[in-house]
């Protein structure tokens, strides 16, 4: 580790005065002599820095020789000095303290992150600090240096020379020295000592320096095994990866990559060798699905192991056992197992097949209802049909329990409690392709607490299916007006019941879209229903080309209610009671009755409804207004074949178009003839009338015939127009133009 106090302080001029100061020159050569104690030692400018006289680098290695390192220091940054930088160095001990012999074999400083390092530079895999602009062998792939390249192999060294002649009366001269190995050339043979003295001493081998291979070369190996299976799910750990080649080249080895892993998943085991390289990989909880690529640098040069392994999620299946892995070749039986070993961002794959508590003998899985479902997961099944989850024979089980995000998809939840079960604040949770049928209280139960949450159902084979007196989807809200702000989304998607399909009970501020969706009430209790008026504001409802079957029942005084096409046929009652609203918009939408009941009813107070382009067909009356304040516009709307009248009004204002903005209405003769098509029952009412017709009826090709258009003019109190068109009470007017 980096020590205190670099070489811009006493400490290290009075080490460097004790002779303590290694250089980077290697261990066999000389070490470079200090040449400064003390900053003053220096001339000009220069510091003292680890005992040579250097520049101060302020912005880093820009301030320094060209080519050269800026060095930090406690209190202040120094450039290395040249007889540091141009010498090589083998171990830590070459270098002097705090520096350390790099991978490139320069004495460099230790660094556990780029802070630790001088501006502009880079702490390296093997935590040595590196200037990206002036070090010519790092590598911004890796993050490290390159080692040096190979070097020549040293010449053979020269022949020994003869030794001298032995003192000895009788000794001869002593032998020739042979040749010297590889590098230096050998010493001269030494004298005999006696009468037979030895022959000169042979010459030391030269050193091999150029034996090293180019570590940037790919490298082949010989195999790569993978234990317990290449096949790995997420969060799967003790998985092994060995690497052998018996020509050698795998020592020094560093993890580069794996894939979409973090590298720090993969540590190489100290049980390696040159020859074996092992590798223990833990896959982290929610990494990325499918095939990942191993890249390690080594002594012999870089290999590349494509696809080594493949991250699956975790996987159960009819066929499998829980005494498995849980990846895609080794799955569990349980889905209950799959969610013990599942965590944060995971996702399970449940391959086709039913699970149940069952055992699997009898066909089931041996589920475990109600255990805890990890945040942020994905639950897919193969196909919708295929993927069940049966909750027969448990009782108070649920299907879902849904943690503050997760998804469904592909799957059939049946014979549970709740279906799908909202109780957490702020969930968001989407249902793709998902079935829930026959649950015993309710298919999709949002509860008081999910304050904030996101439901989204989609998908053209998504259905919620309720039979008997059971709801399909129930948001209970609170007791007071406290605003929830949930949003449920349905598109493409069926949700049938019967009881209420979709029940907002004590809630406000909840948003309902509805897009290419069906509502479809099995029973008489209604499609749509917000209740408990008192405790009730806010509430959103946006219908898309939906169809509707049923009643929708709006008690929220101030809850808007738009469609846009679409169709509402009628089940039982009226197809829609306005007891309270602020503001109800259609848009080219149809409304067919089937029996004598009002289609539409506006009885609540101050609501505010336009109609354009719509056509409501049949009824005892196609709207009957009575709020007191309640004012409704209509344009370009037919309303054809009313028992009894077109249009009942006993309070509020109509617009049936004025002169500045054509009505084009028209309005159906009643099928009873002793009715009129208008019929203005109450005093204090206006109704403005332009472009607008009465008494159109259809002939027997369904072709609409047009009725009388009224000249401009008022018409006021007990004014009745035959046959059929309209009735106005006293106190009450409508203004033709």
């Amino acid at each position: 580790m980096r020590t205190s106090s670099l070489a811009l302080v006493s400490v290290f001029a009075l080490a460097f005065t004790a002779g303590v100061l290694h250089g980077c020159g290697g261990s066999s050569g000389a070490k470079p002599t200090p040449t400064c104690v003390l900053s003053s030692d220096c001339t000009g400018k220069l510091v003292c820095a680890l005992g040579f006289c250097v520049n101060a680098c302020v912005d880093g290695s820009k301030d320094c020789n060209a080519g050269d390192l800026c060095i930090k220091g406690d209190t202040g940054n120094f450039c290395r000095a040249p007889e540091v930088a141009t010498k090589k160095c083998a171990l830590n001990s070459d270098c002097t303290a705090p520096l350390v012999c790099g991978r490139d074999l320069t004495c460099r400083e230790q660094c556990a992150g780029d802070v630790d390092c001088p501006p502009q530079q880079k702490c390296t895999v093997s935590k040595t600090c590196a200037d990206p602009a002036v070090d010519k062998l790092y590598n911004a792939a890796t993050n490290d240096f390159n080692p040096p390249p190979t070097g020549a192999a040293g010449s053979t060294g020269a022949a020994g020379s003869t030794g001298a002649a032995g003192s000895g009366a009788d000794a001869a001269a002593g032998s020739t020295g042979t040749a010297g190995s590889t590098g230096t050339a050998g010493d001269m043979g030494t004298a005999g000592a006696s009468t037979d003295a030895a022959a000169g001493t042979t010459g030391a081998a030269g050193s091999d320096a150029g034996t090293t291979t180019n570590p940037d070369a790919p490298e082949a190996v010989d195999m790569t095994t993978v234990t317990p299976n290449k096949s790995v799910h997420q969060g799967q750990s003790a998985v092994t990866i060995t690497i052998t080649k018996a020509a050698g080249g795998l020592s020094n080895a560093t993890v580069v990559s794996l894939g979409a892993i973090d590298k720090s998943k993969a540590v190489v085991q100290s049980s390696s060798t040159d020859t074996s390289l092992v590798i223990k990989v833990t896959v982290p909880h929610g990494a990325a699905l499918g095939m990942q690529t191993l890249v390690v640098s080594t002594k012999g040069g870089v290999i590349t192991a494509t696809n080594v392994i493949e991250v699956t999620a975790i996987t159960a299946g009819p066929a499998g056992s829980d005494a498995n892995a849980g990846s895609t070749a080794s799955p569990f039986r349980s889905f209950g197992q799959a969610l013990l070993v599942a965590d944060v961002g995971d996702t399970i794959h449940l391959l086709d097949g039913t699970y149940s508590s069952a055992t699997a003998a009898m066909g089931g899985s041996d589920e475990k209802w109600n255990t805890p479902i990890p945040n942020n997961l994905t639950i897919m099944g193969d196909t919708v049909a295929g993927t069940i989850l049966d909750g027969a024979g448990v009782s108070g089980a649920d299907g879902i329990d849904s943690p503050a995000m997760l998804s469904v998809q592909n799957v059939t939840l049946k014979h549970f409690r709740y279906g799908v079960n909202v109780n957490l604040p702020n969930t968001t949770l989407t249902l793709q392709h998902v079935v829930v049928s026959a649950s015993t209280s309710y298919g999709l139960y949002i509860d008081t607490p999910a304050v904030g949450s996101t439901i989204t159902l989609s998908g053209t084979d998504s259905l919620i299916d309720q039979q008997a007196q059971q709801y399909g989807v129930y948001i209970n809200g609170n007791q007071t007006a406290t605003n929830a702000k949930i949003t449920l989304n349905i598109t493409d998607a069926t949700v049938q019941a019967g009881y209420v399909v979709l029940t907002m009970y004590y809630t406000s501020g909840t948003t309902v879209n509805l897009t290419n969706a069906t509502l479809k009430d099995l029973g008489t209790s209604g499609a749509i229903s917000i209740s408990q008026t008192n405790n009730v504001i806010g509430n959103t409802i946006t219908l898309k080309n939906t169809t509707v079957i049923g009643t929708i029942n709006l008690n929220d005084k101030t809850a808007t209610l738009t469609t846009m096409g679409g169709s509402m046929t009628e089940k039982s009652g009226s197809l829609l009671n306005l007891s309270a609203a602020a503001a109800v918009n259609f848009s080219g939408t149809t409304f067919t009755m089937t029996d004598t009941s009002n289609a539409l009813n506006v009885t609540g107070a101050n609501t505010s409804m336009t109609m354009t382009n719509c056509k409501i067909i049949g009824g005892g009356a196609g709207i009957s207004q009575g709020g007191a304040g309640s004012a409704v516009k209509l344009r370009g709307t037919e309303i054809l074949s009313p028992n009894y009248y077109a249009y009942y009004m006993s309070g509020g204002t109509l617009d049936l178009g004025t002169a500045a903005d054509a009505g084009m209405n028209g309005l159906g003769l009643p099928i009873s003839p002793s009715y009129s098509t208008l019929n203005v029952a109450s005093t204090g009412c206006t109704i403005t009338s332009s472009s607008t017709s009465f008494g159109d009826h259809l002939d027997a090709m369904n072709n609409i015939i047009q009725g009388v258009t009224p000249s401009a003019g008022v018409v006021a109190g007990l004014a009745t127009r035959a046959p059929q068109i309209y009735s106005i009470a006293a106190g009450s007017q409508i203004t033709f133009f």
